[in-house]
């Protein structure tokens, strides 16, 4: 459980950190919202590829979760936090 938060933490601050350099480096388009639509859409796709082959994520992990319940807590990690990045990304400073 702790890994699946270390890594939505590293999600998190991971894309405030790219839309900070790529608005500095390209400050004319709107990144916050472009990253959280990439995030939301990732999350989709896995969790699509997920429900489609069942069989390759059931495997217990040595915290005693499955590799679906893992990747699900991450999955859902980016889709809360790409949503609100998506839909008020615009109202983040530039500078």
């Amino acid at each position: 459980m702790i890994y699946s938060a270390i890594l939505s933490a590293l999600l998190v601050f991971g894309s405030f950190g790219l839309a900070s350099l790529l608005t500095s480096l390209v400050g004319d388009i709107g990144w916050p919202g472009r990253i959280g639509g990439t995030l939301v859409g990732m999350a989709v796709f896995l969790q699509g590829y997920m429900f489609a082959n069942p069989e390759k994520f059931t495997r217990k992990l040595s915290s005693g979760i499955t590799l679906k319940q893992r990747l699900m807590h991450i999955v859902y990690s980016a889709t809360i936090f790409g949503t609100f990045l998506w839909a008020f990304g615009d109202l983040i400073p530039e500078s």
